[in-house]
């Protein structure tokens, strides 16, 4: 149905290539998967920043800041809401909570003497990686970079 009425910046063969995909049993099916797993968790695709990249959003934020900005300060900053400052979903809440609390029982209280990130911290309060990804690094981030290096 779709075919043939492609996008201005879509090239119509690219464009018929990908709706050929899309109407795969295979595709069909693994998008229906998805689509499942989003209602059953829909916290897990909460963020406040809409299509754009944390690389990008973390640039703009460096730039308002006019210095370096943590993970952490990236994080929270996508995932609490803009008019109330509250965070997306309780599981967010909660894994910050005790990531802060894990940078206290790490690090001691004095937060100034804390690391920007520390990786072992941010797994006890996220839990171990799911099919490679780990609760907060989305897919564009590479946490395996991260986590290797703690």
């Amino acid at each position: 149905m779709w075919k043939g009425c492609s996008p201005p910046a879509i090239r119509r063969d690219y464009w018929d290539a990908m709706c050929d995909k899309w109407a795969t049993e295979d595709f069909r099916h693994r998008s229906k998967i998805a689509a499942e797993n989003q209602t059953k968790m829909p916290e897990a695709t909460l963020y406040t920043i809409g299509s754009i990249s944390f690389g990008r959003q973390r640039r703009k934020m460096e730039k308002d800041k006019g210095g370096p900005v943590s993970y952490k300060e990236l994080f929270e900053h996508t995932h609490r809401r803009k008019n109330t400052g509250d965070f997306v979903s309780q599981k967010t809440k909660e894994m910050m909570e005790t990531y802060a609390e894990q940078m206290v029982d790490r690090h001691g209280g004095d937060s100034t003497q804390h690391p920007e990130f520390d990786a072992m911290a941010w797994l006890a309060a996220t839990g171990q990686p799911k099919k490679g990804r780990v609760f907060g690094f989305g897919s564009g981030l590479d946490a395996g970079r991260v986590i290797s290096s703690s």
